[in-house]
């Protein structure tokens, strides 16, 4: 029994065992899909999707980096301390490898969510009229200067993490004295496990209240991107094409929204959520949001192949030829085998008719 953690809230060893191959089997079955879907996103020629596909490789990307540092760690959270330790090869880090390897996973996660931002804001801008206050007032976000506008808001968005990141994180050595002195369960848990890392002092995380409110504010703009999005492209006098591109990508956005809130929203308001108010069994419910975490590139990828109709014939048309090849070779092993019966009887009708010349 401990003060601030007891041993019972800590994941059993049977879910360990199931997390670390759940992990390592999706990093491998997610960077089969993104590679098949990053390559008919590039060999599918389509006008209308020209430069919407580079926000979906955008997305993508950033979600396969979060989900190879998510799967490579295999972190179990200690929340609501804001300490964790990895039971997979990134867990092997040293304390400074830990560092480093947990500020490249964070602003992965940023990237995750940015880029869906940046979708919703696309979808958005493309839904208005051409002289629309939003054009014009925001034209360098669309214009001459695109790129180098949302490099600017990700690394401001980033900034607001980081920084309160690195002055809050703690001396390694002086927290796990700290911990281990006032519970003797965290010492147990330093250790089994010596490179357990905090990313903040004391046993609070001003980075955690952060990441919820920002939760909470993308939830509410997407909210008002999706219902503005869909009442102005069925108000606007679209020609019959630039609709059905209009809505088609629409419903693609509400799937991978839909995804995104199954797989990435409410787990990670549960996760974050309940350190900030303090819930208990928060080490076993962190390795059960990571099993959604680490789902969410996936899902996301198929729902583009599959809402998507350019996309979806491209993968209906490569399963067709696997199926007619495999089809093909069914045939000619059958042609094979009908060869060798004709052979085996011509032989055995023979056989007879040479012992009679004898």
């Amino acid at each position: 029994m401990g003060i601030l953690l007891n041993l019972t809230e800590l994941p059993s060893e049977d879910l360990v065992a199931v997390y670390h191959i759940y992990e390592y089997s999706m990093f491998i079955l997610t960077l089969l899909l993104v590679v098949y879907t990053l390559t008919i996103m590039y060999i599918t020629p389509s006008k209308g999707l020209r430069k919407y596909r580079w926000y979906l490789i955008h997305g993508i990307l950033w979600g396969f980096g979060f989900d190879t540092m998510a799967c490579l760690i295999g972190a179990v959270t200690l929340f609501p301390l804001p300490c964790y330790y990895g039971i997979n090869i990134g867990g092997s880090l040293g304390i400074n490898g830990q560092t480093v390897y947990f500020i490249i996973g964070a602003n992965c996660m940023v990237g995750k969510v940015y880029s869906i931002f940046l979708q919703f804001e696309h979808r958005f801008q493309q839904a208005l009229p051409l002289h629309s206050w939003y054009r014009e007032v925001f034209w360098f976000v669309h214009g001459e200067y695109e790129l180098l506008a949302r490099v600017l808001i990700y690394l401001f968005i980033a900034a607001s993490l980081n920084i309160p990141g690195f002055y809050y994180r703690p001396n390694q050595d002086d927290q796990r004295e700290f911990l281990s002195n006032m519970d003797p369960v965290l010492a147990q848990i330093y250790r089994e496990h010596p490179n357990t890392a905090c990313f903040s002092g004391g046993v609070d995380s001003l980075i955690v209240t952060i990441a919820t409110c920002y939760i909470f504010v993308a939830v509410a703009f997407g909210a008002f991107f999706l219902g503005f999005i869909y009442i102005t492209i069925n108000r606007s006098k679209f020609t019959a094409n630039t609709y059905r591109l209009q809505m088609m990508l629409f419903w693609s956005l509400i799937a991978q929204m839909a995804a995104f809130v199954v797989f990435m929203l409410i787990p990670g308001t549960v996760y974050l959520g309940g350190a900030t108010l303090k819930f208990r069994n928060l080490p076993k419910i962190s390795v059960i949001c990571f099993f959604f975490f680490v789902s969410h590139t996936t899902v996301d990828s198929l729902m583009v192949l599959f809402f998507i109709k350019p996309y979806r014939r491209a993968v209906f048309y490569n399963v067709k030829r696997i199926f007619a090849s495999s089809q093909f070779v069914d045939r000619t092993s059958m042609s094979v085998s009908e060869r060798e019966i004709v052979k085996e009887n011509t032989l055995t009708r023979v056989r007879p008719a040479v012992s009679r010349k004898d």
